[in-house]
């Protein structure tokens, strides 16, 4: 049993001095009496005790119901009605201020014990609830990613600031206003929107889920979303996370052009190429490369370069300078040349060879 703190409010003064013997009798702490509505509320931001024993039905201006109610908004401390008044009228009124017990006179020291007890676990117990949502409501309402709460037919309840900002909009409440259909005003293609909705119910959850997005000013932009479908009072809702990745789907389309580029070029080349990675594997050839081994320029990308030479072991340039040797390829006449210069990433690492194969004169027959 804890010893807390209580303010009694009580009009009657023998009812008063009882209760309060009562409670110090149980091991609980009297810390102030009052005895009229607005003084129940001033020694409640006063003296701040932990529970408040109220009076229903105070004989003042301010009652019991709506000093309770103050004290609930003002200084978030429980309050136990005491009330000889069981009409259901009464107790209606009191239930709208949210109270943590009833006690009706006449009671005994057990009830009044229990309901005691029974309140201030529930207020412990509110509190923390209160403390997990603040945590909960900082934490959504400052991370870096979108975060949401929508239903299943396309409506947001919940989006934090960094979602509003990514698709554009001023605040949260601006997105939740203006977008009413989250399939045709944020889905670039609705039937992405519906492969969403369709992994969702079959698995309960998706991982990165890739879309194609509009903005609030009709801008597009490319998304990856993680969400769980989940059950609440009934009521199905998604809870997701969505992170900008158009800077990455920019950098893999530039990747795309320019790997094309080079394909081409090479393409037009009419030596042999290949370019490898540093165990030889072949990344890319050019058509001339290909056929020379009856092969397609896919299927050529399944072999190691040096499988496709006569006891030959792949060479790498190690530094800025390319290197020369003659090989002789498997199911080819003669004898090439082989040029193998340095290939390079960004960070300017050599990460394999660009290796141009050109046929020897005894290959081409002459003397």
């Amino acid at each position: 049993m804890s010893s807390a703190r209580i303010l009694i409010v009580e009009d009657e003064p023998v009812t008063r001095l009882e209760i309060a013997g009562r409670l110090q009798g149980l091991g609980y702490a009297v810390v102030g009496t009052a005895c009229a509505g607005e003084e129940a509320v001033h020694k409640a931001g006063e003296i701040r005790p932990e529970l408040v024993l109220m009076d229903i039905s105070l004989a003042s201006d301010l009652d019991g119901i709506g000093a309770a109610a103050a004290i609930r908004e003002r200084f978030a401390i429980p309050v136990v009605y005491l009330t000889a008044d069981s009409q259901p009228e009464t107790l209606e009124r009191a239930k709208i201020t949210g109270p943590f017990g009833y006690l009706v006179k006449p009671f005994d020291n057990a009830d009044l014990r229990s309901t005691i007890e029974i309140a201030l676990y529930k207020h412990q117990i509110d509190k923390r609830l209160q403390q997990s949502e603040d945590r909960y409501r900082t934490i959504f309402e400052n991370a870096m990613v979108g975060i949401y709460r929508s239903t299943p037919e396309g409506r947001f309840v919940s989006v934090n600031a960094a979602l509003a900002g990514m698709l554009g909009y001023d605040s949260p409440e601006q997105l939740m206003d203006g977008v009413r259909s989250i399939e045709l005003q944020i889905y670039a293609d609705e039937d992405r929107r519906a492969e969403f909705l369709r992994l969702l119910r079959e698995r309960g959850s998706v991982e990165h889920f890739e879309s194609q997005v509009f903005g609030r000013d009709g801008d597009e932009l490319w998304i990856s979303e993680s969400a769980r479908l989940l059950c609440s009072n009934d009521c199905w809702h998604i809870d997701g996370t969505v992170i900008d990745i158009s800077a990455r789907k920019e950098a893999e389309s530039a990747y795309r052009s320019t790997f094309e580029l080079l394909d081409r070029t090479i393409d037009a080349i009419p030596d042999l190429v290949a370019v490898t990675d540093l165990e030889g594997n072949i990344i890319l050839t050019n058509t001339a490369f290909a056929r020379a081994f009856g092969l397609s320029k896919d299927e050529v990308r399944a072999h190691c370069y040096q499988d496709l030479m006569h006891g030959s072991e792949v060479s790498v340039p190690v530094n800025e300078e390319s290197r020369q040797r003659i090989v002789r390829p498997l199911n080819l006449e003669g004898s090439f040349q082989e040029t193998a210069s340095p290939f390079k990433d960004l960070q300017g690492v050599i990460i394999g060879a660009v290796r141009v194969l050109r046929a020897m004169a005894d290959s081409l027959g002459c003397s």
